[in-house]
C-alpha cells in the first residue's frame, strides 16, 4: 500500500531550500506522476484509494505554492515600488508575463498572493480557519470567501455545506453563495428617471429624432417607432420604485414569470440578485414557483414559472401602483 504521508506530507527528503534544488523537487514531482499513472491498473483496490487520496492533496499542495511564491513576487514589487521599470523586465512584469503566457488574467497574481497572505502565511489573519477547514481542496473557495465582508465565517460555511452534502457543494456554488448574498435590499428605493438632467437632454433629443424618423419615413416604420417612443415615455414618467415594484410591474404589466425574462428587462441588475430576490420572498411565502408545461422534444431544464402569492397582494395592499 502506498503511503500518502511518503508522497505528500513528508517527502523522504527534507523540503529543498537551494533554487536550484527546489525546482528540481517540483520537476521530480511532475516527472513521476506519468510513472505512477503508468503503475495503476497494478495496484490493488485499497491502493487506488490512497493514491487518489494523495493525489487530491499534491493538488492543493502545488497551487498553494503558487500563491505562496506570488506572495513573495508582490511583496518584492511593493519594496522596490517608485523604480523605474522602463523595459519591463522587473519581477513583477516578468509575473504578469508567465500569467498572460499560461492564459491566465494578470490580476490572478494579486489574487494568488492574497489568498496566501490571509490563510496560509504565518501572519495570515484567516489561518486559524484555514486550519479548520482542510476538506476545502480546490483554491476557488479561498478566493470565494476573500470577496465577502467576513471571509473567515464564509469558508467556515463553505466547509460546513461540503462536509453535509458529501462534497456536492462545489465551488461554483460558493460563488453563486457569495454574488447572491451580494443582492442589494429588494425594498431599496431607485430615484426617478427624468431626476437626471442628463437623462431629460438625451430623451428629448431621442424624442426629436424619433418623430423626424416617423416623418421621413411614412407609415411603413412609424407604428414600429411610435411603439417605442411610447415605451421609453412610460419608463421615464415612472415615479421612484424599489427593486420589488420594479418586477412587480414587469410581471403584472408585461406578463413575465421566468427569471430571465424579468433579469433581460430590469437590465441593471445581476442574474444572482433576482434568484436570491425570488428564492427569499418565496420563504417568506409572497412568491411560488411551478413548471412550466414542456414543448414536445425541447431540450434542457424544464422553465419555471413565478407568481406572486395572495399573501404577498395582502401585506402589500396599501402601497401606490402606477396605473397601467
Amino acid at each position: 500500500m502506498i503511503d500518502q504521508e511518503s508522497l505528500v506530507a513528508s517527502p523522504p527528503t527534507p523540503p529543498p531550500t537551494p533554487v536550484a534544488d527546489a525546482v528540481h523537487w517540483l520537476q521530480a514531482i511532475e516527472s513521476d506522476a506519468d510513472r505512477v499513472i503508468a503503475a495503476l491498473p497494478e495496484y490493488p483496490d485499497e491502493s487506488l484509494l490512497d493514491v487518489r487520496a494523495a493525489g487530491v492533496a499534491l493538488g492543493k499542495a502545488s497551487w498553494r505554492i503558487v500563491c505562496a511564491v506570488d506572495a513573495q513576487i508582490l511583496s518584492r514589487a511593493q519594496r522596490r515600488q517608485g523604480k523605474a521599470d522602463t523595459e519591463g523586465t522587473g519581477l513583477w512584469a516578468l509575473a504578469v508575463q508567465q500569467a498572460k503566457a499560461t492564459g491566465l488574467h494578470p490580476d490572478t497574481v494579486r489574487q494568488n498572493a492574497e489568498i496566501h497572505s490571509n490563510f496560509f502565511s504565518a501572519e495570515g489573519t484567516f489561518r486559524h480557519v484555514a486550519k479548520s477547514c482542510e476538506r476545502l481542496q480546490e483554491k476557488g473557495y479561498y478566493e470565494a470567501a476573500l470577496r465577502t465582508d467576513d471571509p473567515a465565517a464564509t469558508l467556515e460555511e463553505f466547509a460546513h455545506l461540503h462536509a453535509e452534502t458529501d462534497g456536492r457543494f462545489t465551488v461554483r456554488e460558493a460563488w453563486r453563495m457569495v454574488k447572491q448574498a451580494s443582492a442589494p435590499d429588494i425594498d431599496k428605493v431607485l430615484s426617478a428617471i427624468d431626476a437626471n438632467p442628463d437623462f431629460l437632454e438625451a430623451y428629448k433629443a431621442f424624442e426629436a429624432a424619433g418623430r423626424h424618423l416617423v416623418d421621413v419615413s411614412g407609415l411603413r416604420l412609424a407604428s414600429i417607432i411610435n411603439s417605442c417612443l411610447e415605451e421609453v415615455r412610460f419608463e421615464a414618467e415612472l415615479p421612484p420604485q424599489s427593486y420589488r415594484q420594479r418586477i412587480e410591474s414587469l410581471m403584472v404589466r408585461d406578463g413575465f414569470d421566468e427569471i430571465d425574462e424579468i433579469v433581460r428587462a430590469l437590465g441593471d441588475v445581476k442574474r444572482d440578485w433576482v434568484i436570491a430576490w425570488f428564492h427569499r420572498m418565496r420563504a417568506e411565502g409572497w412568491m411560488e414557483v411551478e413548471d412550466k408545461e414542456r414543448v414536445e422534444g425541447a431540450r434542457g431544464a424544464t422553465r419555471k414559472r413565478w407568481s406572486f402569492t395572495p399573501e404577498y397582494w395582502e401585506a402589500h395592499k396599501h402601497e401606490q401602483r402606477v396605473q397601467l
